[in-house]
């Protein structure tokens, strides 16, 4: 299982220096025809699937990081109604949004 681990971890390190949502798109593609297949091997879906849930939720995130209008926003919307009122959060989105 090791040897799994080690694998699954370079692939992913290389996705994350080399690639996008292609990558992602090509994993989904495999994880589609393993699951079609009449001899389905668990250890290998369950392989699949693992860099799956990890290179999507790097992508989300990054993508989150990396625009930070967005980040604002979603901090601007956490906010208590109570604590803000709307003419606050409109000098807010004017201020972030330029």
């Amino acid at each position: 299982m090791d040897n799994m681990d080690n694998k699954k971890k370079k692939i992913i390190e290389n996705i994350r220096k080399w690639s996008d949502e292609l990558v992602l798109k090509d994993v989904e593609k495999v994880l589609r025809r393993l699951d079609k297949s009449e001899e389905k091997d668990e250890e290998t879906y369950k392989y699949f699937t693992e860099i799956y849930d990890e290179i999507f939720h790097d992508l989300l995130f990054e993508k989150i990081k990396i625009e930070h209008n967005t980040k604002k926003l979603l901090e601007m919307l956490a906010l208590p109604v109570n604590t803000r009122t709307l003419l606050m959060k409109e000098r807010i989105v004017k201020k972030n949004f330029k």
